[in-house]
């Protein structure tokens, strides 16, 4: 499996940990902390994000295509969830 993570920066030790251990491609797009500051400047981010990711997966070849956009957030004043 692909996986394209979106992550705020502040877990950066703990999600490297994790994808050296993963059996799985990950690519990690990081976004700057204390975004949570700003939760709509945070939601636009991670948006774009997603956009890049989807614009970039339509120009690989089908086997290299992400299966998969996953978020490593905490709550972050609820900006992922609106």
């Amino acid at each position: 499996m692909r996986i394209a993570l979106i992550a705020c920066m502040v877990l950066n030790r703990e999600i490297n940990k994790l994808i050296s251990e993963s059996d799985h491609v990950v690519r990690v797009w990081w976004l700057r902390q204390g975004l949570h500051d700003t939760p709509s400047i945070l939601h636009e981010k991670l948006q774009s994000a997603i956009h890049e990711i989807e614009k970039e997966n339509d120009d690989l070849s089908p086997s290299m295509r992400f299966d998969t956009i996953a978020l490593a957030y905490g709550l972050c004043s609820n900006s992922v969830e609106n």
